[in-house]
């Protein structure tokens, strides 16, 4: 028999209301978004939810609410595809994206943003295939072009490493290779990665002569003089590959600089004098190498 203490105790347990689905919760932001539509003045809730850092339902739900009060605010439709695709709602993102990017009214830092979001949608929905299938091979055309689109434009000037990137993983070896020949002929601080960059491209396209040449152009952004000599004889032996001895002989009568003064490039320099069949600059480097070794204290002649 059960007590009265005890079916007392037992009817009189609370019950835990919980929300059984993301979709009560959707209603649920909404309802508290209209609310704050109400409470605050229009402008001053916008400039709130676009200030957000928080990508999350709630957000979501606030510009979702408000993009109904104002449908042909595009400013605000790219706020939400933004929060959509931080959260990882790519195809909602690409839904909400496109009435932007029709849009010939926006201004140019919602243009900027909006197209940068369209490349990495498209990458998103490229690697959502299967490599082998129709779809993918024709998202990666379509991604392709449009990132060959983007790095034309000057507004895009400051994202050519990230495009360049982007093409060398695409196996687009002569559109990356361009990238990067723009960044180092650009009036932006020199980076010697860039030229390594173009140099591994040249070699990925079989032009090694070509990678020996572009190392020999970030000579002097080498920190050390260590660095220097090894990027140096690096490019003489590309030129030593594509069998261009008398191209290399003469860059390095140009380039040599203060590695005149190093015996382990000098002697390299003597070996590919005499695989040249010039045994007269193989005597000058030798005579160098000797000189070097005269010069320096404690070294036996």
């Amino acid at each position: 028999m059960i007590s009265l203490r005890s079916r007392s105790s037992a009817t009189a347990e609370p019950v835990r209301l919980r929300f059984s689905s993301s979709g009560q919760t959707l209603i649920f932001g909404l309802t508290v978004a209209l609310i704050l539509l109400m409470m605050f003045p229009g402008q001053i809730l916008q400039r709130r939810l676009e200030q957000s850092a928080a990508s999350d339902s709630l957000t979501i739900a606030y510009l979702m609410a408000w993009l109904r009060a104002k449908p042909d605010d595009h400013h605000l439709r790219l706020q939400l595809a933004l929060h959509q695709h931080e959260t990882g709602q790519v195809f909602r993102a690409w839904t909400t994206l496109q009435p932007v990017l029709a849009s010939p009214a926006l201004d140019e830092q919602d243009r900027y943003r909006a197209e940068l979001l369209h490349l990495n949608l498209l990458e998103k929905l490229l690697w959502a295939e299967r490599a082998d299938s129709a779809i993918f091979m024709r998202r990666q055309k379509e991604f392709i072009e449009q990132l060959r689109i983007l790095s034309r434009s000057p507004r895009f000037d400051d994202r050519l490493e990230h495009f360049a990137a982007k093409a060398y993983a695409m196996g687009e070896i002569h559109l990356a290779r361009n990238l990067y020949l723009r960044l180092i002929t650009s009036d932006r601080p020199r980076n010697l990665n860039w030229y390594r960059q173009i140099a591994v491209l040249a070699l990925a396209d079989n032009q090694p002569a070509m990678a020996g040449r572009i190392l020999l152009l970030g000579l002097d952004l080498t920190p050390t003089p260590e660095q220097r000599r090894i990027l140096f004889l690096e490019a003489m032996r590309h030129f030593q590959a594509a069998n261009r001895l008398e191209e290399a002989l003469n860059a390095a009568r140009l380039r040599l600089g203060s590695l005149a003064n190093d015996p382990v490039t000098l002697e390299a320099l003597a070996r590919l004098a005499l695989a040249a069949n010039r045994p007269d600059i193989a005597e000058y480097y030798v005579s160098l190498l000797l000189k070097q070794r005269i010069q320096t204290p404690g070294r036996q002649p």
